[in-house]
């Protein structure tokens, strides 16, 4: 049984992060479409794509670090501090290498990977300087958000993240429209909120980890730099397998399109933003509990996650599906024969598979046990990096979409058991038949029946608002309820606040 006041706090906390950043995402994304044009949202599936690949520069130091600090910080938190000053140096080191290439590089890309756009090939080039800046920031910034998640001050952590998300996309928007400096303008902006953002973790870090630093054996800095090192391995396969459709559409299709399609993906990626204020705040106990042998709450906190992925998953398709159709002109209009509301609910759903599969990573990852997974991404990679490839071979999103969805749904059937046999001994069953299966059947039930009578509705924001909201909430609470480790930690709040 789980009764953890602070991991419902985090929980909570991050949730009202995701919310507020994900509602940032999918409001700004149609308005930065529209604005600016699809050529100037195509660039900013360029800025996406380069911080989706952002793990591959750090070298697995910013995940290292955050399993590192949750493993250290009940002996001593000058130990924790420690931690950060030895990965913050090689960080830095890291970012200042990643702005120089990406820098220069700019020219090139310009001219021949993004030539084909109705933006000048100077402007592209300036865009580019811009996103190498703000990443490089965020690369540093993301250090010590890590380990502020790490050490469960998930409170302070989502706030400052929140105020980052609305600057960067609607003060962002906001600016470049008032300024008539468009797509420059709106980069532009993307450099002081990242120092801003940075500055705030920072001084959140300092009035934390006000002891002095205290040494770590040796080898014990040794292990954990073997695990950084692996979750760079780990990364790199990683998004070699999931990204790479991204980068080819990039070369094969105008920037126009590939706008269109960069906002369908954008719309999707919320299902993993919902997803992750989940994972974030289950790691570090997970990872604790691990380390005090703790099996029957590891359990019981496994099967919660699995409940709130699914019906956060849940809950955000089925978002896309009906606000998607109401509420957001943009992705009905398609641009070179290509959907964005097709390619939004296709990639959602296969996010849903994706973090499914991310959860049981986590099982691996609080053990810091990781070459089990290196076979499995492997393995992944040897069948969807060719499968992708061939999908997107000749600008076909709706193909690539679902490639994407079910070869990834394919692993769920497929590794996770295995990943359960040696990670949850004799677990997976009662797992797939307690915790999953009903989840996910109430969800997509009461989602698939959401969808269709959302059709019903009449036209207007009003009734779109309502309809997307009522659907959402539905499959949520659906897919939540029939969680029996969900309840139980549901009566468990009821009691502690006296609900009748």
């Amino acid at each position: 049984m789980i009764s953890a006041a602070r991991l419902r706090d985090n929980v909570a906390a991050n949730v009202a992060g995701m919310a507020i950043a994900a509602v940032a995402a999918v409001l700004s994304a149609p308005l930065i479409y529209r604005w600016l044009g699809p050529d100037a949202y195509g660039l900013v599936g360029v800025y996406v794509l380069l911080q989706t690949l952002m793990p591959l520069f750090d070298a697995g130091i910013t995940a290292g670090l955050a399993r590192a600090v949750a493993w250290h910080r009940e002996r001593s938190l000058g130990e924790v501090r420690t931690l950060v000053q030895t990965a913050q140096r090689p960080v830095v080191v890291l970012a200042t290498a990643f702005f120089a290439i990406t820098c220069a590089c700019a020219g090139f890309a310009a001219s021949h990977w993004l030539g084909h756009a109705a933006i000048p090939v100077a402007s592209v080039r300036i865009t580019l300087w811009l996103m190498a800046g703000a990443l490089a920031v965020r690369m540093v910034a993301g250090l010590w958000r890590a380990t502020l998640m790490a050490l469960e001050l998930q409170v302070r952590a989502n706030a400052i993240q929140a105020f980052a998300a609305v600057a960067r996309t609607f003060g962002a928007l906001v600016f470049a429209a008032a300024t008539g400096t468009g797509v420059v303008g709106f980069f532009a902006i993307q450099v002081p909120v990242s120092l801003v953002e940075g500055v705030f973790y920072r001084r959140a870090l300092s009035s934390v980890l006000s002891a002095s630093a205290s040494p770590i054996p040796q080898n014990e800095l040794a292990a954990h730099m073997r695990f950084a090192l692996g979750i760079a391995g780990l990364s790199a396969a990683w998004l070699a397998t999931s990204q790479i459709e991204k980068a080819l559409l990039a070369d094969r299709l105008s920037l126009s399109g590939y706008g269109a399609y960069s906002l369908g993906v954008h719309v999707a990626s919320v299902t993993l933003l919902a997803v992750g204020t989940v994972h974030g705040a289950v790691l570090p106990r997970m990872t604790r509990q691990v380390a005090a042998g703790e099996q029957g709450p590891l359990r019981d906190l496994y099967g919660v996650a699995t409940a709130l992925t699914v019906a956060m998953s849940c809950g955000v398709v089925v978002a896309i599906a009906i606000g998607g159709r109401t509420l957001v002109p943009s992705l009905r209009v398609a641009v070179d024969g290509i959907d964005p509301l097709q390619v939004a609910w296709l990639y959602g759903f296969g996010n849903m598979a994706v973090a499914l599969l991310a959860l049981a990573y986590q099982l691996q990852n609080a053990r810091g046990v990781l070459r089990f997974h290196a076979w499995g991404t492997a393995l992944q990679a040897l069948v969807q990096v060719p499968l992708m490839a061939w999908a997107s071979a000749r600008g076909d999103v709706v193909r690539t979409a679902w490639a994407f969805a079910l070869v990834n749904w394919l692993f769920v059937v497929g590794w996770i058991p295995i990943a359960h046999e040696r990670f949850l001994p004799n677990g997976h069953m009662p797992w797939l038949l307690k915790q999953l299966l009903p989840s996910l059947i109430a969800g997509a039930i009461v989602g698939w029946g959401s969808v269709h009578l959302a059709h019903a509705i009449p036209d207007g924001p009003t009734w779109g608002l309502f309809a997307t909201a009522l659907g959402a909430g539905a499959s949520f609470l659906a897919a939540v309820t029939a969680n029996p480790s969900a309840r139980a930690v549901i009566r468990e709040w009821k009691d502690a606040h006296a609900i009748g």
